[in-house]
Order: C-alpha cells, then structure tokens, then sequence
C-alpha cells in the first residue's frame, strides 16, 4: 500500500501544496531579495522573542518540501517505526507524511506525536490530519515543546525524530528526546541552520552518524542516525 500516489492522503498533501504555495509566496519573495543572512535573521529573532517570531507566522505553512516529506515517508516505513515525535506540526503537512508511512507499514500500535507552539496552527494540522483519515495515528500536542515533549512519550521509544520547529531550539529538542530515542533512531533535520546543532550531530562523539541532504532543490536538511 503507498497512500502517497493516490487516494485521501495524496488528495490532502497535494491541496496543502497549493495552499501553502499561495500563503508563503510573499515570504519567499522578501526572502530572496533581502540583503542579510536570512538563517541568521531567523535565528536572532528567535533567540530575542520566540513566541513572538512564530505568531507573526501563523497563517504561513512553512513546510517540508514534498521531496523531503517523501523521505520522511520512506525512512518511517524502512524503518517499520512505532513511534514518530514531531517538534513542529505547523499545518500538518509533514505530519500526515509520517502518519501515511505508519499504517501503511501495518505495524500494529503505531502513531505519531507532535508538537506545536501556536493553538491556530494546531486546529488546523487536527484538521488536515482527519480529512487524510489519519486522525487515529496521531496526537497533537501544543505548547512549547520543551515541556510537551518533557519526559518523553509515555515511556516509549522513538524511532523517528523529525524537527521542523523554530531552528534555535533543535540541539535542545534532541538533547531532550536522547535519553528516548532507540539504537538505530533517524533524526531528520529540515532547515537545519543552527551551526551548533550540526556540529553536535556530526561529532561521532556524540553518538549520531550524520550528513547533509540536498535533494537537488537546497541545503539545509540534515539526516542523522543514533549509534547508541
């Protein structure tokens, strides 16, 4: 079964596509022509007021690429996961992804737990999530994900890690899902522009082998594995 050529989740994705197009573009655009370094803009506005960066982004998508959302897809079914956390969720885009490769791989159990910081972002990726029939697999968390995720997920196990939040806080997310994530877990990374996360998971030190993902269309995306 590959819910991603045809059906309710490949109708939803490519709608979310559409939409997120039209409600990024003026982004996009202020993006590329902007003389600063826009992943360092980021990062600086989201050290001074977190909150504040990302409700000023409520109403744009700010999702993976389809090619990596594929790559999420495949990672999750190779891996037959149980288990997905998401630090992320935005309008549900990646979530249904991972979702869509849990009950496509038939293991009994499985479910994807994500995170959002804003409540209207929230309702949005339940709703998008339900209309690609994968209501069931997932659980929806929001708030900040530094106290979401605190603890872990009731004693499991991750076998996936995506990270797609505010890109500051990543090496703090990962650091705080370690002590959960099984032997052999992949931690995907989009827009993984904190220096200080990737050399983190690039040092074999640390316990990860790690590389850049390109997929031909830009840099920034990170595919690592947890050696212990």
């Amino acid at each position: 079964m590959d819910s991603l050529s045809t059906g309710p989740v490949a109708d939803v994705l490519a709608r979310l596509y559409q939409e997120a197009e039209v409600a990024d573009a003026p982004m996009r655009r202020a993006e590329g022509t902007a003389d600063t370094d826009v992943a360092a803009s980021v990062l600086a506005s989201e050290a001074a007021d977190l909150r504040g960066t990302y409700h000023d982004l409520a109403d744009n998508f700010l999702c993976v690429s389809p090619r990596f959302g594929r790559h999420l897809y495949m990672c999750a079914r190779a891996a037959r996961a149980r288990l997905v956390v998401e630090f992320g969720a935005s309008m549900g885009v990646s979530t249904i992804f991972a979702a869509a490769a849990l009950r496509d791989a038939g293991v009994p159990g499985g479910r994807v737990v994500t995170t959002e910081l804003e409540g209207g972002k929230a309702r949005r990726a339940r709703e998008n999530v339900a209309a690609a029939g994968l209501a069931g697999l997932v659980e929806v968390r929001v708030g900040d994900a530094r106290e979401t995720l605190k603890g872990g997920v009731d004693g499991e196990q991750v076998d996936v890690l995506l990270l797609d939040g505010a890109w500051s806080l990543y090496l703090e997310v990962l650091r705080l899902m370690e002590p959960h994530l099984r032997p052999g877990a992949v931690v995907l990374a989009d827009n993984a522009e904190d220096p200080a996360y990737l050399e983190y998971v690039r040092d074999p030190r640390n316990g990860y082998l790690s590389l850049p993902l390109e997929f031909g269309e830009k840099e920034g995306n990170e595919f690592s594995v947890r050696t212990r």
